[in-house]
């Protein structure tokens, strides 16, 4: 497999000609943490780790730290015996998010102010083949943790990791993205004492999210063949932010958030990288001077069984001064309809047999939220707790 270290060699050069990478923060972007109760979900995620780096001696008043992985948690005590913190107090707490009785509890008995959700699952292939454990994370939990946010009186900001994948879904991921968006927004609405807001990042070195990095350059060594999909004709292009750029991002969007906000990366702030260049920088990594031939030999391009999907973001940006963010329009997608498909989404999810369902319904919300609109046969009432 290729290292945490190996692949951020391989796109170094991207990254240091990336002029998001040179984003900096103020002392008003840590104003909102000094003397906060902050709740960060999912600890173990790299951008979690880094976020709590940049804010560890910033005047927080208690951390409460959470994980569904014991060896992660392991880790972030291990670190914290080496370098303790000079004031703050921490909590640890093991569990999952789709637990909603136990999360709901952390709330109740810490009373977080601040709240930091990067609990995820990011492999967009792996979305695709089980489905049901995506759903049950990135939509289920989530949403017991905004819901337990909303009931929670000391609670002032909750903003939830998301993905530019949202805007255009074409995976299974994609779609727990974009659901995840609409619930946030929903729920900022419906509790506008609360910032909630999600934040769409590039895909980050070093994580679930760039798998794909290292898949190319094993299977090379591995001789396997590369499969590239191709979208709409087009062989599409990636970006890449690094970890302690993206913690940077989430803590400025905190800063900024004005209830049910969904941010995105500006395009323009970013450049993408092809799957030419890509190549160009594995055949550098392994000495390979035939770049064609190698893309030749390596790589074939599938179309995703038919699904073409155009990734592109929507257009208009909304900037917040200093900051390399957009606003994000919301699909228009019928809203009780859409409510009607997440409910049936988390009930269906609990047993792969109906796995088929399950995965009609994903691509009911993928087409109604690329073509923003939702052919609505029959729409009952539904609930929304």
């Amino acid at each position: 497999m290729l290292t945490k270290n190996e692949e951020q060699v391989l796109i170094k050069s991207y990254l240091d000609a990336n002029e998001l990478e040179k984003f900096k923060l103020s002392d008003e972007d840590f104003r909102f943490i000094k003397g906060a109760v902050v709740l960060i979900i999912g600890i173990g995620n790299r951008i979690g780790r880094e976020l709590f780096g940049l804010i560890r001696n910033k005047g927080v008043d208690s951390f409460v730290f959470v994980d569904a992985s014991e060896k992660a948690m392991y880790d972030v005590v291990e670190s914290l015996e080496d370098k303790p913190l000079e004031s703050s107090k921490v909590h640890y707490e093991i569990g999952d998010i789709a637990d909603e009785k136990w999360m709901r509890s952390i709330f109740e008995v810490y009373k977080p102010t601040v709240c930091f959700s990067f609990a995820a699952r990011t492999s967009v292939k792996l979305s695709d083949i089980s489905p049901e454990a995506f759903i049950v994370t990135n939509i289920r939990g989530n949403y017991n943790i905004l819901k337990a946010a909303a009931d929670c009186p000391s609670m002032q900001v909750c903003i939830f990791i998301s993905s530019e994948k949202a805007n255009t879904p074409s995976s299974v991921y994609d779609v727990t993205k974009f659901c995840l968006d609409f619930l946030v927004r929903q729920m900022a609405s419906n509790f506008p004492r609360i910032r909630f807001g999600t934040l769409q990042l590039v895909n980050i070195c070093s994580t679930g999210g760039s798998y794909f990095l290292r898949s190319l350059i094993d299977g090379v060594k591995t001789g396997k063949p590369i499969r590239i999909r191709v979208i709409d004709g087009q062989i599409p292009k990636r970006r890449f932010s690094c970890p302690a750029t993206a913690a940077k991002l989430f803590l400025r969007f905190a800063a900024f958030c004005r209830g049910g906000h969904a941010f995105g990366i500006l395009p323009s702030s970013v450049a993408p990288i092809d799957i030419k260049s890509l190549a160009s920088l594995v055949c550098k990594e392994l000495g390979v001077a035939d770049v064609e031939g190698f893309a030749k030999e390596h790589m074939s391009f599938v179309d995703g069984k038919g699904e073409k999907v155009e990734e592109v973001l929507p257009d208009g940006a909304y900037c917040v001064p200093g900051m390399p963010l957009y606003l994000t329009p919301p699909a228009k997608v019928e809203e009780k309809w859409l409510w009607e498909q997440i409910n049936k989404l988390l009930t269906l999810s609990a047993d792969i047999k109906h796995r088929d369902e399950v995965m009609s319904i994903i691509h009911s919300i993928r087409a109604a939220a690329i073509c923003g609109a939702a052919a609505i046969n029959g729409a009952s009432s539904i609930s929304r707790q």
